[in-house]
């Protein structure tokens, strides 16, 4: 399992591109400030312990990030695979549709 939560625009691309092509990858786009993020987090930390490649994006960090592949709203939880995004999932982010996403 991968947790990270000092995700760059750097390590961002090099994710995309590595480990993209092996399996899925979760990218949890949230922001501090946020009530529906903190809301989300016990969700997201609940399939840490089922599936690899799961990070985190603090957007206020981090805009650059969301703004290049589209998203516009937080919390937004982005799955990509073979280096596109096949899923992104916002506002009633639910457990099952990631999972269904990502299997």
């Amino acid at each position: 399992m991968i947790l990270e939560n000092n995700i760059t625009l750097e390590n961002f691309d090099s994710i995309i591109s590595r480990e993209s092509f092996k399996h899925p990858v979760i990218f949890d786009f949230w922001s501090t400030w946020c009530v529906p993020s903190k809301a989300i987090s016990p969700l997201i930390q609940s399939l840490f312990g089922q599936y690899k490649n799961i990070f985190n994006v603090d957007n206020d960090m981090n805009p650059e990030i969301a703004k290049m592949i589209g998203i516009y709203h937080i919390p937004t939880v982005a799955i990509f695979h073979k280096g596109k995004i096949i899923q992104s999932l916002s506002n009633n982010i639910d457990k099952d549709d990631i999972i269904s996403a990502i299997t």
